[in-house]
């Protein structure tokens, strides 16, 4: 309890890392996603393979369930509201990026086929974000942090 509202963490689930927590005020309808949900900021896939994207996609199923009013993305440009668009950006990103990735030659062609789809989004450290998941995708770099 905070502030006489109960406080419920949701998790461990997938999300750009293998276990994230989220935190969940049902009488607020309120949930903070923290790295399971993004919004026009490209996703991180250089932790994971698909098995793992796939994994990713029910988690967000699961937020979905919770029907929730106030949704906080973990990472977001800063002017985009808290609510449904952050789920509906997620999914509609890794479904497309498996569409890509199914058709890119190498990690080049996936990153262009990406920014075509979604030109408004930014990337951290000089393109760290996109140009080193597309690259583990494609399977030319091992997955960071991988033992």
């Amino acid at each position: 309890m905070l502030e006489d509202e109960r406080i419920e963490l949701v998790g461990p689930v997938p999300g750009d890392a293998n276990r994230i927590t989220m935190i969940w005020v049902p009488q607020l309808k309120t949930l903070v996603a923290s790295d399971v949900l993004f919004n026009e900021v490209h996703l991180w896939f250089g932790e994971h393979f698909e098995e793992h994207r796939g994994a990713w996609l029910k988690a967000l199923d699961q937020i979905k369930s919770l029907d929730p009013e106030v949704i906080v993305a973990g990472h977001k440009r800063p002017h985009l509201p808290d609510d449904i668009t952050s789920w509906n950006y997620t999914r509609d990103y890794i479904l497309g990026f498996e569409k890509h990735l199914a058709e890119a030659t190498d990690s080049a062609d996936l990153a262009k086929r990406i920014e075509r789809d979604y030109p408004e989004t930014v990337d951290v450290l000089d393109g760290f974000l996109l140009g080193n998941s597309t690259k583990v995708a494609m399977r030319e770099i091992p997955p960071v942090n991988a033992p």
